[in-house]
Formats: C-alpha cells, structure tokens, sequence
C-alpha cells in the first residue's frame, strides 16, 4: 500500500484521536475566549481552523483544554490577597470538636498547644500537663509553645463555679471527704505548677491577652515566658475573698523589690512592656509568632539541641522602653517592705495625709490605701503573710548559700539567657533553680494547707459568691467577718493559717515515659513487681479526663 493510500484508509477509518501524528492534516490556532470556563464546547463565538482542500471538517463536539487562569476569571486567587490574610489558629488541629479543653497541632520539631478555656477546670488541668509531659520527653520536639486560641483571654484560673459548689457543700456538711475533693485538685495544679517551672526544654509560654488571679502561674513560671502590647495581669483573687494558689505567691514574692506586694493586695492591672519590665515575663514575641515558629521548627531537628535553643532567639523582639512603674518602684518598697501589713497601712494613711513636695506621692498613697481597704480582711492578711513567710524564707536561703547581693543581680540577669553558654553561666542558673525550687515548694505547701482551712470561712463563700453575680440581678454587697481591715484579729489569722499542716509536695524524678505509653508499659512489665504496676495504674487514673467525676457529680447534686 502506498503512502497517500494508508493516509487515505486513516482518515476514513479511524476516529480524530487515533490518527497517527504524521497523518494529522495541519491546522491552524483556535481563535477562543478561554476566560470563561477550564472546559468548554466548541461554538460559534470558537472559529475551528479550517482543514486542507479534500479533508473532512473539525468537528464540533471536540473539547477545547485550557492552560491558564486569568485575574477577571471567577475562580482566580490572588496570592498576595491569601498571604496577608490573618491566619487561623484553629487549622490543623489534633481534635475535631470545638468543645475540647487543650488542643494540639504536630509540627516537626515543635509541640505546639492551645488551650481553649478561659477559666481551668480539672479535665483541662490533666490534658494540659499530659501534652507538656509528652512533649518533654518526645526527641522530635526540640520545644513547646503554649498559648490560648482566644486573642482576649489565656488564662483567669480555676473555674470559680466548680469552686463555689465545693465550698457550699463543704460548708453545709461539714464533710472531710468534700475538703479532699478541692484538695486533690489542688494537688494535680501543683503537679501542674511545678511541671511548668521544671521543664527541661525550652517552654515559652504567650500571654495571649488577659492573665487573671492565680491563672498567671502557668505564663509565668515557665523558663520562657513571653508578652506582646495586649498581654495584661492582675491579681484578682482578693476580689472574691480567696488565698493564691499554684504557687502564684512565689512569683509575686519573688519580683524586685516589693512590686508584688503591691500588685497582690491592691489588684492593680499591668499591661504590655511593664510585664516585662517588672519580672513577670522575660520575652517579647510578636503576635504571629505561633505561625512564624512553625514555618521555621523544621531546622530545630537540623542543628544540636543547644544550638536549636539559640535558634529561638531570633523570634524573641527588642522589649519598647516604656515602664510604667519605672518612678514608683522605690516608693512601692519604701511603702511596702514592713513585716506587717498594719505598719503598711500606717505607712500609706501618713503618706497620704502628709504634705509632700511631690503631689504625685500623695495621691498614689491616697489611691492604695482606699484599695487595700476595699480588699476582703482576712483574705488579704492571709495573703500577705504567706508572701512575707516566703520572702523571709528567700533571704535565709540566700545568706545560707553565701549569695551576694552582685552575685544575685548575675543570678537574675544570667537566667534571661536562653542558653547557659559558660562553666560560670551554668553554675550560676543550678544554684538559682536550686533556691527558686525550695522556694517555690515551700509556696505551694503553705498555699494548699491555707486553703484547706480557709474554705470553712463564710468569708470564702459570700467572697466568691458575689463576684459571680456582681453584673446580674441578683448582686449584693458582699459583708465579711471583719469589715473593717484595720480590726481583724490575730488569732484569727494564725488560725486559719497554721492550723493542720498536713500537706507537703514531694518533688519527684520525672520519668521519661509518656502517658500514652503506660497501658503498653504496663503488660510488658508483668514480671516486675507490683508496686510498678500499682505506680503506672494510680497515674493514669489520677491524669485522666474522668479524674474525680464522680465525687464532682455529687458535690453538683448536694449543690442544688
């Protein structure tokens, strides 16, 4: 057969798409508007190329494929549009409902979690130190960043309601069992508290907008904590008649000076730079920084562990200059560094009355007073002689570690450091964990055993109870025992204080297993003994999200 024969039998026997391309008659460019659709049918607006002399026409069913997306096409995105839209925290995350306490999202080389509660309660408490423990001793997380998915609020403590119904309840029956009940939970915040202070990696922790109360212990005791303009604080606890907890008294007894003391019995709010500036925090991030870290944790994996570390730096900004209490400090401690809180009132009532050459002084001295007046008596010397016990205890363990006043300023400033770099650099932060540890242990015995008694005081009850309906209907003026602050007893403030110091933390080794890991842990150790067995069983029922619900359920029954 000839060649103009088998082009001849392809034309006539075969469909367009299975013509050889040597026997495809040329044609030319299809004149199409290509901006309406990805595919489209060939139509009369379409001119078809036009086929040689003695060849069938095209034909006008063939689809037409287009190759490019234009700017007035309707499903075109701009890409600079996507780039600086605000991106959502709640992408890519561990759990689907949107009712979970603390969520998580995987990143190599970084644990990210987000907790999605403004005020804590025990399921939270538990989920929140199982995903730092995982994290801690997960190899492919170099750190952990913690922060809330709500811009307005991280953290404002434990949820007051759950509180209330303990108190009442206990204080109705006078039961031991319902006292227990607040006990262990204090006890896993301990956990908590301590777990935060403790952890060996780098644990930066973003104040997410407003810290309230005891909620601060989170942010605060980590060794990375972090702020930005809309970060805030204030100690609120005094405001529904309460004792700190969680070890927020260490962190308040622990600033310059005696800052907080001040922040502790007047409920004053700091905000931005100050919290920096003052101690509570020690770096300055953006407000995208989750984002940026996670573009970035990748190379965490690539370099040494300390190296990693230094790699955090170049998230961490240049802190303003802007201090709010910068020209009070020295006027704060001179107002506030007596062992007494009466020699403090008299201090500022004299201050306030008497004529000073700076006005300033006077009506700073006016407005702390009216606000430690207004603060509930026996609540606020109970405070105030817990973080005086602990300041006296800091400067015992300072005179017995033979520690300076120079070397304690190179204590505080080395701790700022990401990274220990120096044989010096490292000693100096063993020896400040060492007495911030003892400190901080001593803080939460004295902490818990208070309010194991405190909670029998009508003054804890009508404290929390109108500050939960303050903005309602039903609010009332709240009267306590002593109303005036002036006239509270000391026999009762030793009594509540001292009375059955049962409770002692006991720092243990953490070790490195995960939560996840205990069932599997446990049928591969049937030969080992039974305490092992016993250990492995208590801890995943004491972190469980099912911890105490059913002595919770009755206190919620007996509550109604």
């Amino acid at each position: 057969m000839q060649h103009s024969e088998v082009a001849q039998h392809c034309r006539t026997t075969l469909s367009p798409i299975m013509i050889p391309p040597q026997c495809r008659p040329p044609m030319r460019r299809l004149m199409c508007n290509h901006r309406k659709h990805l595919t489209t049918s060939a139509s009369a607006h379409c001119r078809p190329c036009m086929p040689t002399k003695g060849r069938p026409p095209w034909s006008a069913g063939r689809k037409l494929i287009r190759t490019s997306i234009f700017k007035d096409d309707e499903i075109y995105l701009d890409p600079l549009q996507i780039h600086n839209e605000e991106p959502n925290k709640t992408n890519y995350l561990n759990r689907a409902s949107p009712n979970e306490c603390v969520y998580t999202r995987s990143n190599v080389g970084m644990n990210a979690i987000l907790i999605n509660e403004k005020y804590m309660t025990l399921k939270c408490i538990n989920q929140l130190y199982k995903e730092l423990r995982n994290g801690e001793i997960n190899f492919t997380k170099r750190f952990t960043f913690l922060t809330s998915i709500s811009n307005e609020s991280f953290s404002h403590g434990y949820n007051l309601l759950h509180l209330l119904k303990i108190v009442e309840v206990h204080q109705k029956g006078k039961n031991k069992k319902h006292a227990d009940v607040l006990k262990k939970i204090l006890c896993n915040i301990n956990e908590l508290s301590y777990l935060t202070f403790s952890y060996r990696k780098p644990l930066i922790v973003y104040c997410n907008g407003s810290v309230r109360g005891s909620g601060g212990f989170i942010p605060f005791l980590a060794n990375n904590s972090a702020a930005y303009f809309h970060s805030s604080y204030s100690y609120t606890n005094l405001r529904y008649s309460f004792l700190p907890y969680g070890g927020i008294s260490y962190v308040l007894a622990n600033l310059r000076g005696s800052i907080g003391f001040y922040l502790a019995l007047t409920g004053e709010t700091i905000k931005s730079a100050d919290l920096i500036w003052c101690g509570l925090t020690k770096r300055w991030v953006a407000e995208e920084c989750l984002e940026l870290m996670e573009l970035t944790s990748e190379s965490q994996l690539e370099v040494s562990e300390q190296d990693a570390n230094l790699l955090l730096e170049e998230h961490f900004l240049r802190v303003p200059k802007m201090y709010s209490l910068k020209s009070y400090e020295e006027i704060i401690h001179d107002h506030f560094k007596y062992p007494s809180l009466m020699q403090i009132m008299a201090k500022l009532d004299a201050s306030r009355k008497r004529t000073h050459p700076d006005e300033r002084v006077r009506l700073w001295a006016e407005k702390t007073y009216q606000q430690i007046c207004s603060q509930p008596p026996i609540a606020a010397h109970l405070t105030f002689e817990i973080m005086n016990l602990l300041r006296t205890h800091k400067m015992e363990l300072l005179k017995k570690a033979q520690v300076t006043k120079k070397l304690y300023n190179q204590m505080t400033q080395n701790s700022y450091k990401v990274v220990p770099t120096t044989r010096e650099e490292v000693s100096l932060a063993e020896l400040k964990f060492a007495i911030d540890s003892e400190l901080l242990v001593k803080a939460l015995n004295m902490e818990t055993n208070a309010i194991a008694n405190f909670i029998s005081c009508p003054d804890a009850l009508n404290g929390i109870t109108s500050y939960l309906v303050k903005d309602t209907d039903h609010s009332f003026k709240c009267s306590y025992l002593n109303n005036s602050l002036l006239e509270t007893k000391k026999d009762i403030i030793h009594y509540f204080l001292f009375y059955k110091n049962e409770y002692e933390f006991a720092v243990r080794e953490r070790p490195d297993i995960s939560f996840s890991s205990l069932s599997a842990l446990d049928r591969c150790n049937q030969p080992c003994g039974a305490y092992d067995r016993h250990f492995y069983a208590e801890q995943s029922k004491r972190w469980s999200d099912d911890y105490l619900e059913d002595q919770l359920d009755e206190i919620n029954r007996l509550a109604l």
